[in-house]
């Protein structure tokens, strides 16, 4: 399958775009727990409450509390909570910023991530202090985002809807994700999809795909 081929490309922001580390924000919470035991025996439970804050069927209020509660964290004020959620949120690389400026001329290119508004908010934020007169999202046709949407990675509808509204034709568009699950419901849809390994940066990999 040859790169000219592609009128569109989709990516996953979390280690594609942006690096993130995800036992960062544990470590965070680890330090602010009485108990730290209590961060295993509630995972189960916390990733129930963090599933529905990245739908939207929760607010950042309700995902705050709600957290608080089930790992005793009652006296933790918003903005020190929201440190340690954010910690697992790295940089946005110039170069990556750069790739998708030069692909941009080429091809129609899309943003699909699993988030949160506390994340949203945050690297929103900070992309515009390090990158000013540049919006995230202005670095692409469309940017879709789980918790507005009401649907999550890998349910196949989230990318049916990406499909629909973008009036893509799957057969010539490319997924990119470090997730294989989600790689997999992608080319469910009818999708071309790369999963993105660990080690592997996406300009490397763009060449190859698009050559």
């Amino acid at each position: 399958w040859m790169g000219e081929n592609y009128e569109g490309i989709i990516f996953c922001f979390g280690r594609v775009i942006i690096n993130n580390e995800l036992s960062l924000y544990e470590k965070a919470f680890l330090k602010l727990l009485e108990t730290p035991a209590r961060l295993q025996q509630s995972y189960k439970t916390f990733m129930h409450i963090h599933n529905a804050f990245e739908i939207g069927s929760i607010d950042a209020t309700a995902f705050r509390n709600q957290t608080r509660a089930l790992f005793g964290l009652s006296k933790l004020h918003d903005a020190l909570f929201d440190a340690a959620w954010n910690a697992l949120l790295l940089d946005i690389p110039a170069h990556r910023v750069a790739l998708l400026k030069s692909l941009n001329p080429r091809y129609r290119l899309f943003l699909l991530s699993n988030t949160n508004e506390i994340h949203y908010e945050k690297y929103c934020s900070d992309f515009q202090k390090n990158f000013p007169g540049l919006s995230l999202e202005s670095l692409f046709e469309d940017a879709f985002f789980s918790f507005m949407m009401g649907l999550r990675k890998p349910d196949p509808e989230i990318f049916r809807t990406v499909i629909r509204e973008c009036v893509l034709n799957p057969d010539r568009t490319l997924f990119i994700d470090d997730t294989l699950e989600h790689v997999q419901a992608a080319r469910s849809c009818g999708l071309h999809a790369y999963h993105l390994k660990p080690g592997e940066e996406i300009q490397s990999v763009i060449g190859k795909l698009l050559l």
